[in-house]
């Protein structure tokens, strides 16, 4: 059995979900793990927003980055040459592409 839109709606809370799933032999181990990991990514995405603010307001600049490392540092510590700044913009484009690959197909269609 699965859930259908009158479970739903005779339903407010969360737990009202869960005890009618156990009544109604409806898995729900897997969804409850999937809301789970999507609260944490939440939590996760604004600690990285604010992280990022505050490296704005305290003047640090992207020094170097490739597929899972980004490696920020002080503004004015290093002094890179004409040819670092280009290596790491085409890097960081690079790597943009990269992430976005599926939507670039979807956008050629």
């Amino acid at each position: 059995m699965k859930f259908e839109s009158k479970h739903l709606k005779n339903s407010s809370k969360r737990s009202e979900l869960i005890i009618l799933a156990e009544k109604n032999n409806i898995p729900i181990d897997n969804t409850l793990k999937k809301l789970q990991y999507e609260a944490e990514l939440r939590e996760l995405q604004s600690e990285l927003v604010n992280l990022q603010k505050w490296m704005k307001e305290n003047d640090y600049q992207v020094w170097f980055k490739d597929n899972s490392d980004t490696v920020f540092c002080k503004k004015g510590l290093f002094n890179l040459s004409l040819k670092e700044k280009m290596t790491l913009s085409l890097a960081m484009i690079n790597v943009w592409f990269r992430r976005n690959k599926k939507y670039i197909k979807f956008l050629k269609r």
